[in-house]
């Protein structure tokens, strides 16, 4: 491989061999060279990588960054130690980076105000699953990694993110860039891509992934495979509001959204589960999903929920289905 692509694979990947060796050393080498091999291919694809490269390698280096999180996850050093030149810097490649879609986030004071207060649905959960210290963690769909750092401050032993967005996965890289310390990281893959020949995972997070799917029941099936024995499922997803099992399947778009595939009933997702090989799947939120929680920022200053609600009943959505609504699942993998 030629400087430039050794470049990029040093850059991107970063750390992902020796994190595999301390955190999924269960997995025999072969597996494990697989995936690296493929998220590099994977990587090699995608368009606009050298911009990227480029980007990240300008960023300053420090030493002893804090993490930590007030909804916001915040990274910190005293300002004696973060000159002008460098701030300017790390402002200007989060404005590079646009649009942030989970969040917040504080990068040594530049607030960074996305999409979505993800704070919110890590209040309605993070004090009813199963505690995550000492857990090894996969977070299916994980965005630029707010929830994987959220984990990480809540003890998780290491958390790795599973992103097929170039955004989010160099959003996640920029993080990490000053948290190379944090046991966290990404595979830039989409689950189905991902094949681990040990169920290794003590909880996995599948968030905003199942409608997405067009085999909802496949992702349910391969989520009992990543988790050992016992281990805990934390699945949230769009749902509709049918007292029984259902499946809407929009005739186009969805809120504005193209990629909405199914939006199951409570019910059905429950069957689901169960069909799927867990147990004592249970619902414990349900929640419509309002602009305090998802709304166009100037960190995201695209269509967001608002856009895809009816102008005049905002109860139903542009395409007249109901608005969206989102449950929170827990399961145990059998």
């Amino acid at each position: 491989m030629n400087r430039v692509l050794e470049s990029k694979k040093e850059t991107l990947l970063g750390m992902l061999p020796h994190f595999f060796d301390n955190y999924l050393h269960e997995l025999p080498v072969g597996n494990r060279d697989r995936l690296l091999e493929v998220a590099e291919n994977t990587l090699l694809k995608k368009g606009n990588l050298s911009t990227y490269i480029t980007l990240l390698n300008e960023l300053p280096k420090f030493d002893g960054v804090e993490l930590s999180e007030n909804g916001r996850i915040n990274l910190e050093l005293p300002t004696k130690f973060i000159n002008d030149v460098n701030l300017k810097k790390i402002k200007n490649t989060v404005l590079r980076l646009i649009p942030w879609r989970k969040g917040p986030f504080n990068f040594f004071g530049c607030e960074v105000n996305t999409e979505w207060n993800s704070a919110l649905k890590w209040h309605r959960l993070g004090n009813r699953i199963e505690d995550l210290r000492g857990r090894l963690v996969l977070d299916v769909g994980s965005g630029n990694g707010y929830f994987a750092f959220r984990m990480v401050l809540e003890g998780a032993r290491a958390v790795l993110c599973l992103e097929p967005s170039l955004q989010s996965f160099v959003q996640f890289r920029f993080c990490k860039h000053f948290l190379s310390d944090k046991p966290v990281e990404m595979l830039p893959l989409r689950s189905e891509h991902v094949k681990f020949e040990k169920r290794m995972f003590d909880t996995v997070f599948s968030m905003g992934v199942l409608y997405h799917n067009r085999e909802p029941k496949n992702h349910l099936e391969e989520l009992r495979r990543y988790l050992r024995l016992g281990g805990q499922l934390v699945l949230d997803t769009l749902i509709n509001i049918v007292d029984r099992p259902s499946i809407l399947v929009p005739s186009g778009r969805y809120a504005s959204m193209r990629n909405v595939w199914c939006v199951p009933s409570k019910q059905m997702v429950l069957d689901w589960l169960s069909e799927s090989g867990f147990k004592d799947p249970h619902c414990i939120d349900i929640s419509t999903t309002t602009t305090a929680e998802q709304r166009s920022t100037e960190m995201m200053p695209y269509h967001s929920l608002s856009d895809g609600l009816d102008q005049i009943d905002s109860s139903v959505t542009t395409e007249g289905y109901e608005r969206p609504i989102r449950g929170v699942f827990l399961a145990n993998a059998s």
